[in-house]
């Protein structure tokens, strides 16, 4: 008597994407500000909401905070005071800033790049 298997199951993954928006920046009394905003969705353009998406300054790496997504897909990080030293201020002015989705169960990770436009 042979026991039958079950059928192989495979889980896919589908793919996500981040864009990630440019955005204005400012340099008030030495201390940089900006909206930092990134939109993940899948492949069917579909808003991928609850799912948490990290940023940091590109050049440089330094982590600025992540921010969950809300039901648009749209993840928004104010930088506040995050972003206090020049060196800091100088990277994230001239190459703007990473956003990141590092995946799920369901989903692939994405990253995107997106500028700050600083003005002093």
């Amino acid at each position: 008597m042979s026991k039958d298997r079950p059928p192989e199951v495979s889980k896919r993954r589908y793919a996500s994407f981040l864009d990630a928006h440019n955005v204005d920046g400012s340099l008030v009394q030495g201390k940089a500000s900006a909206v930092l905003e990134a939109v993940l969705t899948d492949e069917d353009n579909q808003p991928l909401h609850g799912q948490t998406i990290y940023f940091t300054v590109s050049g440089s790496g330094k982590d600025l905070g992540n921010a969950p997504t809300n039901h648009d897909g749209i993840a928004k990080l104010e930088s506040g005071q995050k972003i206090l030293d020049l060196q800091t201020t100088v990277f994230g002015a001239a190459s703007g800033y990473e956003a990141e989705f590092k995946g799920s169960a369901n989903f692939t990770a994405s990253k995107a790049h997106g500028r700050i436009n600083a003005t002093f």
